[in-house]
């Protein structure tokens, strides 16, 4: 089954969804406060951004590509 949440969710030990709105349980739940500038830097996302940003500044990304995909078009047959 698939749920949408408005606004995002916290995952809290790891199976349990707390929805933005509820943030309150979470620090009920683990004793930390919900900090979503904090918890934003801890995504695969922003390590990914990260990694391949060159500026020091996360507000304004200037990335390197370590590799790069794209279609063929240039598809050539050989006569049959």
């Amino acid at each position: 089954m698939i749920s949408l949440y408005e606004g995002g969710v916290y995952l809290v030990r790891g199976t349990e969804l707390i929805p933005e709105k509820e943030r309150d349980r979470v620090k009920v739940l683990t004793g930390r406060e919900a900090d979503r500038a904090a918890k934003k830097k801890e995504t695969i996302a922003y390590s990914i951004l990260q990694a391949h940003n060159t500026s020091d500044d996360m507000e304004h990304l200037k990335f390197r590509f370590d590799s790069m995909a794209s279609h063929d078009i240039s598809l050539v047959r050989g006569r049959q």
